[in-house]
């Protein structure tokens, strides 16, 4: 019996950078830092500066913009994901993970954040 020549695809063509998991990791925390800055800034602006005959919409703004700053903490700094392609998963590399947690919990997060209702 004769066997046949082997055509899967060597392992190491899979294998995860570890520079580009530090540029991820660099890109997610640089990302939320800026978007941390010009959340508090919309949010002064929101706060401070809309006419009185607008305060009705300023709440809702106000309140989309602290959705975006909950999104913005939860994603950038507790989970950091890393995901892998073409793999439907994520590594965590965030404050979460670093600190003992299950690395299921930030997927499930990530998928409820992503749900379309």
């Amino acid at each position: 019996m004769q066997r046949k020549a082997s055509t899967a695809v060597p392992m190491s063509r899979y294998d995860i950078s570890p520079s580009l998991v530090s540029f991820v990791v660099k890109y997610l925390h640089t990302i939320g830092g800026i978007s941390m800055c010009l959340s508090t800034l919309v949010f002064f602006l929101i706060a401070r500066r809309t006419h009185a005959s607008n305060r009705d919409f300023a709440r809702l703004i106000a309140h989309v913009q602290v959705w975006v700053v909950v999104l913005d903490v939860a994603v950038c700094l507790l989970l950091v994901p890393v995901p892998l392609f073409p793999v439907l998963g994520t590594l965590c590399y965030g404050v979460f993970c670093s600190m003992g947690g299950s690395p299921h919990i930030p997927i499930v997060c990530d998928m409820l954040t992503m749900k379309r209702n």
